[in-house]
């Protein structure tokens, strides 16, 4: 499976524009570890609750489906940064 394309990788001016540049930003921050769709939400400053977060979560699930995001438990999920966007490790 190939890792996602981070939204700057495909063009810079549309690096946080949308749900999925959110997203994306967020799940690349925190890559050592996945997350739940509620501490997304809470995050993103959407409700944590309802029709938002059911919005959400379809969402998420469809990249998911679609091998943009890796979902490793219900509802949670994180990203695979490239290794070309990860540092060397220190010699």
């Amino acid at each position: 499976m190939r890792p996602p394309v981070l939204p700057s990788t495909q063009d810079p001016s549309r690096a946080l524009s949308g749900r999925w540049g959110q997203v994306c930003q967020l799940l690349a921050a925190n890559s050592k570890q996945a997350m739940h769709t509620r501490d997304i939400a809470r995050h993103l400053r959407l409700p944590t609750s309802g029709r938002p977060l059911s919005g959400l979560t379809a969402q998420l699930r469809y990249w998911a489906r679609n091998g943009r995001l890796v979902r490793t438990a219900p509802n949670t999920y994180k990203i695979t940064i490239p290794d070309t966007l990860t540092p060397p490790p220190n010699p």
